[in-house]
């Protein structure tokens, strides 16, 4: 009975750490966001590596990696007031991101659902830049 009673408190704790995670990190499709992107709505911004980005990177997206926005957000005043996609190689590093934004003011930051790979699924390597790309915004 003592192990029925701990398991449903672990359970009841993983769902309310999960609800609370995914509504302080939303997350935009892929789908959605070139749709959108395509109407100059969107801010993306890639926070991995610039290496990685140079090795490929969602069209239009700006360099910031996580380690340079964690030290510096003097960078994003330019886009306060607009929606902020970050992308990351996944979709679970960029949420220091979010935080980081959240806390500085900014209402509209988004999460590209799966990353760069959920970028590729979802859109193929067509809609992909290699290179140098823009590495500033």
């Amino acid at each position: 009975m003592t192990w029925s009673l701990v398991g449903l408190v672990v359970l009841a704790g993983l769902v309310l750490w999960r609800d609370r995670n995914q509504r302080d990190c939303p997350q935009i499709d892929a789908a959605r966001l070139a749709a959108e992107r395509d109407q100059d709505r969107w801010v993306v911004v890639d926070v991995r590596s610039r290496r990685h980005y140079q090795e490929g990177h969602v069209p239009e997206a700006v360099s910031w990696p996580l380690e340079e926005m964690t030290r510096d957000l003097t960078r994003a005043e330019a886009w306060r007031g607009r929606p902020v996609a970050l992308v990351c190689y996944t979709g679970q590093s960029a949420k220091s991101g979010v935080r980081r934004l959240r806390d500085a003011g900014f209402s509209e930051v988004w999460i590209l659902k799966g990353g760069v790979q959920g970028w590729r699924r979802a859109l193929g390597v067509a809609d992909w830049v290699c290179g140098p790309g823009e590495a500033s915004a």
